[in-house]
């Protein structure tokens, strides 16, 4: 192989330093889930609940200590050697594609193990106290062990096929937390909900590797075209010394793979995939398109989003490891892993950004008449989640993971302060279960439900902790500066703003600062009446909750405010942030970026910049003043909102039924699939049990009809002549009597016989 040409191809392609460490940082949550899960029941009855949040809290504990560790000494390495990899042991050894338990912990899965540990050990310890007096207080830990290991596992995967299990394994977890209380019929069907989206998400990460190694192969193209003849021609190597970098299923091959050029800087392989067509689509679209059904899925977007609002059905801690830490940012990772495949198909990426920006708009319409205060938070998640597949689309995968680090601080905050208020509610509502109807519920609370804004009120003084809490997490979410939600979200308006490729980054930009208005309204609104507006039943004798659930609170409240100065100083005001410098070596460069090679931060990336965070700090500003205004005290305002909802009464219907997406989806899916149940089942047992019982009743009358033949006939005659043949025997043994005499007579007898026969014939 040219010397010139193997530099160039391997440039992306960083030699791994061996580690011990990753192993373990993985199964530490397991141990922790099958001690939980196996003995808990034990550790329960004999030291209390604390033996098992002991375990299940050091666990991960342990794991974050490991993690943190991993990630130092990631650090100590250069900037372009950044690996560190533990092979495990082989999974499947073929010609062209080896398939290994391998982990490996890079800048991108070290940004997300970081999250996944430490947030997630904020959550465990908090959960300990929620969960307090649970009949399933070590299942719940056990579930929660497993539901991290699942998401270590997923991005310490070394391969797609490795990450697939961990994206099961989190599908099956979800399921398994959100149906938590599953003798409440409700929460069983929320948690089936979000098992058959994901299942129907998960089918497009299958369809994406099939469609990926095929392209690789050169199935979709002529031999002496195909990507691997390319490239064996360009580099002159034989094909057993390229299989390192051939087709394959690990993360940093492929993306070698797609990015190798030859001596004189030309794609090898790129522009073999983008030739690549299947039924005349470019495959590299069907690629993108069928693994960004998977992130559909798993990150909420649109048409696979209906699952996450109902997932508020399982106990908070639950809503606050999948919205922050675990889960829903999967799509994301995946995403990321994959941006250099993405940047081959400049369609793909358009439908990303499209489809992120819908959603993120549509889960804040969503969001703002929302009364439960999870289920605001809930499509909050489904929006910001939105902002991350535009920054995706628009080429910006490093925009994508800053927002997906701060929004997990400010939205573990949220949520778990929000169940510091359900907790302390619940003492002060009426116990009874919820007994209004959801089309009551629209326009009057349910004086049993303690999640309801409606029923809260002046909590500010009652919970005074909890409400610092909140209220620093709704200014990272609203993007207030300084808070963490402004230096990220900004970050996505600037580079949606600024999008070479899009075709109308104009149009992205405004919907997305609109979106940004809609996002303080909303945060705001909850804010308001939660803590702010005059009380509501007897909210203020509501007390705080325990020390065990605080303290996390005010700890994620504080990385809401201060993390994403750390990370990501803007670059218009002469930094260089932190988070994209760290993830420069395994991401592409945003366009316009210092990373992306430009000598100087120019004039006009300058004011763009300078457009982003003007429009948006304006707009998340007004948006919350006219929340401020609306709910700060409703019986001062009640006249301006009762008009505004009969001016308004018809969209109020649309958004509080969800746009009837849920509806359709009961239409177009749910009743066709019963319907179907219904035909197969009346055919099941009308038609085919029918055939089955008449061919039944057919064979058991030939049989019962063989069985009198066989008795009454052929049992007949045997049994007849044998009865004949008896008597005459019996007869003639008479005649057997041992006597010479008698013996004697009868010859005699015989002979004369025969004389006198012959001599008649005669």
């Amino acid at each position: 192989m040219d010397g010139t040409t193997a530099t160039r191809l391997l440039a992306d392609l960083p030699s791994a330093t061996g580690t011990g460490l990753l192993l373990p940082l993985l199964l530490l949550p397991l141990l922790g889930a099958a001690i939980c899960g196996l003995l808990g029941r034990w550790l329960t009855t004999k030291l209390g609940e604390r033996a098992v949040a002991a375990v299940a809290i050091g666990a991960l504990a342990a794991a974050a200590v490991v993690a943190c560790i991993a990630f130092f000494r990631l650090t100590g390495l250069p900037a372009g050697q950044r690996l560190l990899q533990q092979h495990v042991f082989a999974l499947l050894q073929m010609r062209d594609l080896n398939i290994d338990f391998a982990l490996a912990f890079d800048p991108l899965s070290a940004t997300f193990v970081l999250v996944i540990t430490l947030v997630g050990t904020l959550i465990h310890i908090y959960a300990a106290g929620y969960m307090h007096g649970d009949a399933g207080y070590a299942r719940f830990f056990a579930y929660l062990n497993l539901f991290v290991f699942s998401m270590l596992l997923l991005v310490l995967g070394d391969s797609l096929f490795l990450a697939f299990f961990g994206w099961e394994g989190v599908g099956l977890c979800s399921y398994l937390l959100i149906g938590f209380w599953y003798r409440d019929e409700v929460n069983g069907a929320a948690g089936k909900k979000a098992f058959l989206a994901n299942r129907v998400g998960d089918w497009g990460y299958l369809a994406g590797v099939v469609l990926l190694l095929a392209a690789l192969a050169g199935t979709f193209a002529s031999p002496s075209e195909s990507p691997r003849a390319k490239f064996e021609v360009a580099t002159r190597a034989e094909p057993a010394e390229i299989t390192a970098v051939g087709p394959s299923l690990r993360f940093r091959d492929l993306n070698a793979f797609v990015t190798a050029v030859d001596a004189q800087g030309e794609r090898i392989v790129a522009d073999a995939l983008v030739d690549a067509r299947l039924w005349g689509i470019p495959v590299v679209l069907l690629i993108g398109l069928a693994f960004f059904l998977a992130m559909a899925g798993k990150s909420a977007q649109i048409p696979l989003y209906v699952w996450l609002p109902d997932a508020m059905a399982g106990p908070t801690p639950v809503s606050a490891l999948i919205h922050a830490a675990t889960m829903v940012t999967a799509g994301v990772y995946l995403s990321a892993r994959l941006a250099p495949l993405y940047a081959l198909s400049p369609g793909a990426l358009d439908v990303i950004a499209s489809v992120g920006l819908a959603t993120a708009l549509l889960a804040a319409l969503l969001a703002a008449v929302q009364h439960d205060i999870k289920k605001v938070l809930a499509y909050s998640t489904i929006s910001q989640l939105g902002y991350m597949f535009v920054a995706i689309g628009v080429g910006a995968p490093g925009a994508a993971v800053f927002h997906v680090v701060t929004h997990a601080a400010f939205k573990a905050c949220l949520f778990l302060a929000a169940g510091s208020v359900i907790h302390g509610m619940a003492h002060v509502v009426d116990e009874g279960p919820v007994t209004l109807s959801d089309r009551r519920r629209r326009l009057e609370p349910d004086p049993h439900d303690p999640q309801d804004l409606r029923n809260m009120g002046g909590l500010a003084s009652a919970l005074p902790r909890t409400h610092l809490a909140y209220l620093l997490g709704s200014i990272a979410l609203a993007g207030l500066p300084i808070a963490a939600g402004f230096y990220s979200k900004d970050e996505i308006l600037w580079r949606a703003l600024v999008a070479p490729a899009h075709p109308a980054p104009t149009v992205l930009f405004l919907a997305g600062v609109f979106t940004a208005g809609l996002t303080a309204f909303y945060i705001a609104r909850s804010y308001y009446l939660a803590f702010v507006a005059p009380a509501a039943v007897r909210s203020q004798a509501a007390h705080e909750a325990p020390a065990v659930m605080t303290i996390p609170v005010l700890l994620l409240a504080g990385a809401a405010v201060t993390i994403g100065a750390a990370l990501g100083w803007p670059e218009a005001w002469g930094g260089h942030p932190l988070i994209e410098s760290w993830l420069e070596p395994v991401l592409p460069p945003a366009p316009g970026s210092l990373a992306s090679g430009a000598a100087r931060f120019g004039g006009h990336e300058v004011a763009a910049a300078i457009v982003a965070q003007t429009f948006g700090v304006a707009t998340a500003v007004a948006g919350w003043l006219l929340a401020r205004w609306l709910y700060r005290n409703p019986r001062r305002t009640g006249a301006a909102l009762r008009l505004l909802r009969d001016r308004f009464e018809r969209t109020h219907k649309v958004l509080w039924n969800r746009f009837h997406v849920d509806d359709l989806y009961r239409e177009l899916v749910v009743h066709p699939v019963e319907d179907f149940a219904r035909a197969a089942d009346f055919i099941d047992r009308r038609l085919i049990e029918g055939i089955v019982a008449n061919l039944a009743r057919i064979a058991r009358g030939a049989a019962a009809l063989g069985g009198a033949i066989d008795r009454f006939v052929i049992d007949g005659l045997i049994d007849g002549l044998t009865a004949g043949l008896v008597a005459v025997g019996r007869r003639f043994q008479k005649l057997q009597s041992g006597r010479l005499n008698q013996y004697s007579l009868g010859i005699a007898l015989g002979a004369a016989l025969l004389v006198v026969i012959a001599w008649v014939i005669r």
